[in-house]
């Protein structure tokens, strides 16, 4: 009876740790085959055009150009995990310029490379309620750019930026810019600069794996938002809280912040924020703080 009640117990901690594990996955839901043949190209504009509100667009596997833009509200773009949009090395990639859409399953690829224009594989201009999942987005300067957009969503995607340029060059993996109540999860992003949070607020940061980069996210001006559960490995700085008050930081892990400026959490006139259960490892510093009372 004794070994019965042990195995029980042993049963239901597996199960246990296999449902947060279930819960915790980074990076893409399902895999994304790039599709490698440029032959037969279709503007994918051609397709958008054709939309109503409401309808899916799936795509068959192919390869499709932009630069392209979404104008309807309450579509949905599904590349079924085969199928490519190319940017042509033309500004950004897709531009969603419309509420309620969705953009899945899609290898995103080659956008611009200016600075200036933010050249991203999506960029979302005052556009609520966008979700962007399940995404392999590489080969583009910055990832998904949020611009003016509250109510977003990107989840489960897998970004790196131009992998010919020296990182201080690259883009970001993820940019908000006076955008509000996003849910930015389970992302995995590496070979970028930054990911940046500028001018926004009511955010929430879970469950998203930053690998290799400078700043795994930065925060500015960006008041109450939420960082759970993430994991930051070899970057120069883990997260870093300038000017930004009211920020709950918890069960975040974070290490190999190396190098002479190495941190992983830095800390600059902000104040009123929670660092909760967090993890700091094998770092030059584990938290820096500048006129930062907590």
């Amino acid at each position: 009876m004794r070994n019965y009640f042990l195995i029980l117990i042993l049963i239901l901690q597996l199960s246990a740790f296999s449902q947060e594990k279930a819960v915790e996955t980074f990076g893409l839901l399902t895999e994304i085959t790039p599709f490698e043949s440029e032959e037969n190209q279709v503007f994918l504009n051609t397709l958008l055009k054709k939309l109503k509100p409401g309808d899916t667009l799936k795509l068959k596997p192919g390869f499709y150009t932009g630069p392209a833009t979404v104008k309807v509200p309450n579509v949905v773009i599904d590349g079924g995990g085969k199928a490519t949009i190319s940017g042509m090395a033309n500004e950004s990639v897709i531009y969603v310029k419309a509420a309620g859409v969705t953009i899945k399953n899609l290898h995103i690829t080659n956008s611009g490379d200016s600075p200036d224009r933010l050249d991203a594989g999506v960029k979302i201009l005052e556009a609520n309620n966008t979700l962007v999942q399940n995404c392999l987005i590489e080969e583009c300067l910055f990832g998904v750019d949020i611009f003016k957009s509250d109510g977003v969503v990107v989840e489960h995607n897998d970004i790196t930026s131009i992998s010919t340029k020296p990182l201080a060059l690259k883009g970001d993996a993820i940019r908000l810019w006076y955008s509000t109540n996003n849910k930015i999860q389970f992302n995995y992003w590496h070979g970028v600069r930054d990911m940046v949070v500028w001018y926004s607020s009511g955010n929430h940061f879970e469950g998203n794996k930053g690998v290799g980069n400078r700043y795994s996210i930065h925060f500015m001006y960006a008041h109450n938002n939420r960082i759970h559960k993430n994991e930051f490995y070899n970057n120069s700085v883990g997260v870093f809280l300038m000017y930004s008050e009211q920020t709950i930081l918890s069960e975040n892990l974070i290490q190999g912040s190396l190098g002479s400026t190495g941190m992983c959490l830095g800390l600059k006139e902000t104040s009123s924020n929670q660092i909760l259960n967090n993890r700091f490892l094998y770092s030059a510093y584990g938290i820096h703080f500048d006129v930062s009372p907590l």
